[in-house]
This record gives C-alpha cells, sequence and structure tokens, in this order.
C-alpha cells in the first residue's frame, strides 16, 4: 500500500490543522480521520512540508479503514487519477520571443510590441 501524504493533522487537543497553519512542530499529530499517529516532515527544495501515517505505531486494522488512505470500493480515488495523468502531461513551455505582424518588429518577454504599444499583433516567434 503506498501512503500518501497529509496537509491536515489532527492535535491531541482536538484541533485539525492545516499544514500552512503550523506553528509548532513539536505537537503530536494524528490523522483528522482514523485517529492514527503522524509522523511530520518538513520542507524540502521540492516539496512543501507534510505529514504521513506512522505505519510503525498503531493498530494496521485502523490504517486500513481510514477513509483517506482505502479507495472507495476498490476502486483508485480521484486524486490518484489526477495525479497520473498529471505526470505524463508535457511540461510547459513559455514563449518569450514576439514577432509582431504589423511593425515586423521581434521583442523578448511580455507579449507586446515596443512600437505599436499591442500584443495583439504578435505572434510566437
Amino acid at each position: 500500500m503506498q501512503i500518501p501524504k497529509c496537509y491536515i493533522a489532527l492535535r491531541k487537543t482536538g484541533e485539525i490543522v492545516a499544514i500552512s497553519q503550523l506553528n509548532s512542530i513539536d505537537d503530536e499529530w494524528l490523522c483528522h480521520h482514523c485517529q492514527y499517529a503522524l509522523i511530520f516532515h518538513p520542507s524540502t527544495r521540492t516539496s512543501p512540508p507534510w505529514f504521513e501515517h506512522d505505519i510503525l505505531k498503531g493498530q494496521p486494522e485502523a490504517l486500513l479503514r481510514c477513509p483517506y488512505l482505502a479507495p472507495v470500493n476498490g476502486k483508485p480515488s480521484a486524486v490518484a487519477k489526477l495525479q497520473r495523468l498529471l505526470t505524463q502531461l508535457p511540461p510547459v513551455m513559455t514563449t518569450t520571443l514576439w514577432y509582431c505582424t504589423l511593425c515586423g518588429l521581434i521583442c523578448g518577454g511580455r507579449k507586446q510590441c515596443p512600437h505599436c504599444r499591442t500584443g495583439i499583433y504578435s505572434r510566437e516567434e
């Protein structure tokens, strides 16, 4: 079973906290669905901070019943489908050179001709 990242946790006091609102990382964190222990992972260069179910603590049966982890009716969740689709998409290429068909000038950066001050006649170079 792949354990997905969680971005919402439950404090021992009963308060549900989003990872973006986190002000203290020293608390004990629980899953807000199944009350299973969570591990806090700090941010890295490639990903924001997240929580992960601690599979070494607690009862594995509770983890299997967690609606966050277990797909409904054995089908993959919509989030998992979307993540699979996003990994298949080609990278976004940003256009940096524009050719103004009205003036015949090539400009870089913003889609606006420096001579006619419009971008409606500009096309990708």
